[in-house]
């Protein structure tokens, strides 16, 4: 098929007219069975790289990623337009995903999201056998990359799967953020033969600026200044649950109409918020990093951090979903040095402590054990278990092996003592994508430029559109009739402390039984 051809089928599926020249360049090759990186700016249109082939094999194409509201967004427009989609995910009803399954079995699906971690689930890998595979996509392919910002460990066992793939079977793996190192990891891990195509990464609709400020008083007096004259919707992103709760309740102090978002939300919660961001129900989200990636909104017309972000390419990540539209939009840092001791904190405390690995390690030397139960040994939480078995595994110091149909952890006897270097490594490496996020607070470059160089793209040189290219040093001190409301505020506000639920993961299990 050439391009005039495709375009022909593309207008009359997509009702697109032309592929960019990057799109075709992805599509003709992965058409031809060949394995891409492609790594392009959000708005580009990457997911047309794999949906359009997708419609043009015969069989299922399978796109793995982490974004639940993506999955939820794509399967509606392509439902829209015709194209037989589902997506499988742990918010849906059990019935719901294996109803779905027997549909993708029967070859009724021409498009299937998964999330990574069902990779790890016993129907999927059952079914998964007895489906007729067309093509394999990674999305947020970064994550592959334990280099990258948002590593995941549930990734791996894709790798795995597209290694046993054979070599003219076609993969795409795509992200809008990757270094070259994680690029060249990424490349390495997917297997031989990998073609790298990355386009450049300049927003040219964005105006980038820092704001310095001394002091939290002078964030919350600052945001209410700004929104109270900017147009359009937008994203407040704060550092912790607390904030978001904080923030959001100043605005509303302020008559400015704002809602807040964490990961802690129940599902339910979380599709409304996402929804009324769609629909412009609110003046900005005032979120956590848990939304944004998932978004499909052409008109963010602004985004504001009020906590500096762990690395440039956590910030680049997060300020992406703005201005897809390609109308003007203002990305704001309010920066203050002191702030840098949040994301220093949770670079110190990314992994559980050496006693908690070996507590799994000891308690496995008894017995093998599935996840919960091992949770209920250890009265250690979800999230550290999973960190702890992946680490563990990677060293070959236990196994998984199926117990009839249940998966458990077994110690393997002889196994080598854990090796803590690579945390320290990795420890180390994310302190210094700290110290580079810093140096771009402080920096007096082009900011568009100093982000896409971080990223591997050299042609920025100045955007004309940042503080430091138009020469302006932005700083905001309080004045008093901000101090006076905000102790109004301070006076009148009585936060609303979360509940845990039966379902949250905060607690270990044998806590959470004698509730």
């Amino acid at each position: 098929m050439n391009r005039s051809e495709a375009e022909i089928k593309l207008q009359q599926i997509f009702k697109i007219n032309q592929f960019y020249d990057h799109q075709w360049m992805s599509i003709e090759r992965v058409l031809n069975g060949e394995r891409i990186l492609l790594i392009e700016k959000t708005g580009f249109g990457k997911s047309l790289c794999y949906q359009f082939p997708a419609t043009q094999f015969p069989g299922l194409t399978i796109i793995v990623s982490p974004l639940i509201a993506l999955m939820r967004d794509q399967v509606k427009y392509l439902k829209s337009i015709d194209v037989s989609t589902e997506c499988i995910n742990s918010e849906q009803e059990p019935d719901v995903n294996t109803e779905i399954l027997e549909k993708a079995k029967n070859g009724r699906i021409k498009i299937l999201y998964i999330a990574p971690e069902r990779q790890e689930n016993r129907e999927w890998l059952d079914a998964v056998r007895k489906m007729e595979i067309s093509m394999v996509v990674v999305d947020e392919a970064h994550c592959i990359s334990v280099w990258g910002h948002d590593f995941r460990s549930a990734f791996r066992r894709i790798v795995n799967l597209v290694k046993q793939l054979p070599q003219n079977f076609p993969v795409l793996a795509t992200t809008a953020t990757a270094t070259e190192r994680v690029a060249k990891d990424i490349q390495n891990q997917i297997g031989d033969n990998v073609s790298l195509i990355r386009g450049d990464l300049l927003r040219d609709n964005f105006q980038l600026s820092v704001v310095k400020i001394n002091n939290e008083e002078s964030k919350m007096a600052w945001l209410a200044k700004f929104l109270q004259k900017q147009d359009g919707s937008g994203l407040i992103y704060t550092g912790t649950r607390v904030n978001t709760v904080l923030f959001s309740a100043w605005l509303q102090f302020n008559d400015i109409s704002a809602a807040n978002y964490h990961a802690g939300l129940e599902a339910e919660s979380r599709k409304e918020i996402e929804n009324g961001l769609i629909t412009n129900k609110w003046k900005c989200i005032v979120s956590t990093n848990a939304l944004g990636m998932g978004i499909d909104k052409s008109d963010i017309r602004f985004i504001v951090h009020t906590q500096m972000p762990q690395s440039p390419i956590h910030y680049y990540q997060e300020i992406g979903r703005a201005g897809r539209d390609g109308l003007p939009t203002k990305i704001v840092l309010l920066y203050n040095p002191e702030d840098r001791e949040l994301p220093e904190h949770f670079i110190e405390n990314s992994r559980p402590s050496r006693e908690k690995y070996q507590k799994v390690v000891d308690t496995l030397k008894i017995e093998p054990l599935g996840e919960w139960d091992l949770m209920r040994k250890t009265n250690l939480i979800q999230t550290q278990i999973r960190q702890i078995k992946s680490d563990l595994i990677e060293q070959g110091i236990i196994r998984e092996v199926m117990y009839g149909r249940r998966k458990k952890c077994e110690y393997q006897f002889g196994a080598p003592v854990l090796d803590t270097r690579p945390f320290e490594n990795l420890r180390n490496f994310k302190l210094g994508e700290l110290d580079k996020m810093m140096s771009y607070s402080e920096s007096s470059v082009c900011r568009m430029d100093f982000l896409c160089r971080y990223l591997g793209d050299n042609t920025v040189n100045h955007c004309g559109k940042c503080d430091n290219d138009k020469q302006q040093n932005i700083q905001f001190d309080v004045d008093e009739y901000w101090s006076n409301k905000i102790q109004q505020f301070r006076d009148s506000y009585f936060p609303e402390l979360p509940v845990e639920t039966e379902n949250s993961n905060t607690r270990p299990l044998a806590k959470r039984e004698k509730c």
